[in-house]
């Protein structure tokens, strides 16, 4: 059991929206390993951090937000 947060920040003013959502069990996507793909520990192991790193990426929201503090 633990807590998953997650961060939106507006583009127009910088206020951050945080959410913090309880979770039983969590997934996480294995890195593929490419002939780019690079661990951080060893060449020819994805280690448990490699997976964790993929879940602190920034992503852009596809759908339109409203921001909280200027309505924009």
């Amino acid at each position: 059991m633990g807590q998953y947060m997650s961060s939106i920040k507006c583009s127009n003013c910088s206020y951050e929206s945080l959410t913090f959502d309880m979770f039983m069990d969590l997934s996480v996507p294995i890195p593929s390993k490419s002939s780019s793909y690079k661990s951080s520990y060893s060449s020819d192991a994805v280690t448990l951090i490699d997976c964790l790193n993929e879940l602190t990426k920034e992503e852009t929201l596809d759908t339109d937000y409203r921001c909280e503090s200027c309505s924009r």
